[in-house]
């Protein structure tokens, strides 16, 4: 099984990043293969312009932006999980994040009919990791309710989400973690 994570939070060392760390650990150790990406380390990234030139292209993601999101949408093609981390950033996902699953759009390709449309990554599984820094966990339930359109839309099997506080003591989140990572392989 392998699990690509997505990490979207725009700071190099933060909650989000160690929280998915724990979480890609306990997997490991359940027997998948994992690869973190950390969004906010990509040099040349973009969002979607919505040219559709991608729609052109039946059978793979056919994006035309030159960027290095093109290496993503291959690794995601072959993963059997997809991961998305962040951070709650007012009531949303991190840009970095919210850039990438705009980016994924291109994994949607119409029908001959001009039905409902074919995914790429259908039968393929999503999952997140939302960080809040509040203590009600204000935002969260939105996050997670986007992540899981997106899963949706995607024709991707939403297999839920882990919602930690940032503020949480490190064995609470340790814990949490790995019983989420177990999850995923389960």
């Amino acid at each position: 099984m392998k699990i690509l994570a997505l990490q979207g939070s725009p700071r190099r060392q933060s909650a989000t990043h160690d929280v998915l760390q724990m979480v890609l650990n306990a997997a490991r150790d359940a027997g998948a293969e994992t690869e973190l990406i950390d969004l906010c380390d990509m040099v040349y990234f973009s969002g979607c312009n919505q040219c559709e030139a991608c729609q052109g292209h039946l059978n793979e993601p056919g994006c035309v932006l030159p960027d290095d999101m093109q290496q993503i949408l291959r690794k995601a093609l072959v993963a059997d999980i997809i991961i998305w981390a962040t951070p709650v950033m007012n009531f949303s996902p991190a840009w970095p994040l919210k850039m990438a699953m705009d980016r994924m759009s291109c994994m949607l390709k119409p029908t001959e009919r001009g039905g409902e449309c074919v995914s790429l990554l259908q039968g393929h599984k999503m999952a997140a990791v939302i960080i809040t820094g509040r203590e009600d966990g204000e935002g969260a339930h939105l996050v997670f309710e986007m992540s899981r359109h997106v899963a949706e839309s995607a024709k991707a099997k939403w297999i839920g989400a882990l919602i930690a506080k940032e503020a949480a003591e490190k064995a609470e989140l340790l814990a949490q973690a790995k019983a989420f990572g177990r999850q995923l392989v389960a």
